[in-house]
């Protein structure tokens, strides 16, 4: 095969591939697909982190570092459910999203009223939210939890399996219903 007609299929593979990213990002009434079960796979990169990063982490930062604070800059005390992402999302994205916070609305509703739980979806591509990457060594669309006390945070736990239980909302819903449970009473 000549070296034109490889470039010609290296590109029809690129022009394919990119469909696929295209489909695969719209909603499934513009055409994406129906309904996305599998979690992204996380790279060798993506895997070391989550592999060091602890699920919970009672330490303050070390002298120099600084303290996640609250997304509009003012003190928080209580609790915060966060769901952290990015400006562009898939399918499995938006319904972590919408899993999490219905059952937060739905399982914590008074401790949402009295101002005890919080619920904040956050962009941390926006301006001012870049912090919570690396305040959370987040490399993924998360959910994570958080207790605060004015504008300092004493604690943070990850929840990570919502990514397994994505498919299945009941059993999601009780896996962020019970994670944010024992986090309110540690």
């Amino acid at each position: 095969m000549s070296g034109f007609g490889k470039v010609l299929i290296a590109l029809g593979l690129v022009l394919v591939a990119g469909a696929g990213v295209w489909l695969a990002a719209r909603p499934a009434d513009e055409g994406g697909p129906a309904d996305v079960r599998t979690p992204p796979t996380p790279g060798p990169a993506a895997t070391a982190v989550v592999a060091t990063t602890p699920a919970k982490s009672d330490v303050a930062p070390a002298p120099g570092e600084t303290e996640p604070q609250a997304e509009d800059g003012g003190a928080t005390t209580g609790f915060i459910v966060y769901y952290f992402h990015r400006t562009i999302r898939c399918r499995t994205c938006l319904t972590i999203e919408a899993y999490t916070k219905d059952a937060v609305e739905a399982y914590f509703a008074d401790a949402l009223a009295n101002g005890e739980v919080e619920w904040r979806s956050v962009n941390i591509e926006e301006s001012g939210n870049e912090h919570f990457e690396t305040d959370f060594a987040l490399d993924r669309q998360a959910v994570v939890l958080v207790e605060m006390a004015g504008d300092r945070m004493l604690r943070w736990k990850d929840l990570p399996e919502v990514w397994d239980l994505v498919g299945d909302k009941a059993s999601f819903q009780e896996y962020i219903a019970r994670g944010v449970s024992e986090f309110l009473d540690e």
